[in-house]
């Protein structure tokens, strides 16, 4: 069975890559949520959607449970290579005016 989050550090950031079947939803809570919170530093926690082209509202309070987390650990939020579909979905919830997306 193929891990639904792989998580690697490194000296700057947290790494976290989520390749659910291309999903991003509530099936992947718990393991996000212990990758993250296993892993507590001064990091950029990094979130890297580059499989995904489905997000729920499920994913959406992850990501901003995820960014409170961060700001209360002196740390940053950073999603990476979102696809155009994904990304529209954070422009229309207004979630990119929240997190940073690159």
């Amino acid at each position: 069975m193929n891990k639904v989050i792989v998580a690697a550090a490194s000296r700057d950031d947290f790494r976290i890559v989520i390749q659910n079947n291309g999903r991003f939803d509530f099936s992947v809570y718990s393991e996000l949520r212990d990758a993250y919170k296993k892993n507590v530093g001064s990091y950029s926690y990094v979130i890297d959607l580059k499989k995904i082209d489905y997000v729920d509202s499920a994913a959406l309070g992850m990501l901003l449970v995820l960014k409170e987390f961060a700001d209360n650990n002196a740390s940053k939020l950073k999603v990476v290579n979102c696809r155009p579909m994904v990304m529209k979905i954070f422009q229309v919830t207004n979630l990119e005016k929240a997190i940073s997306f690159s």
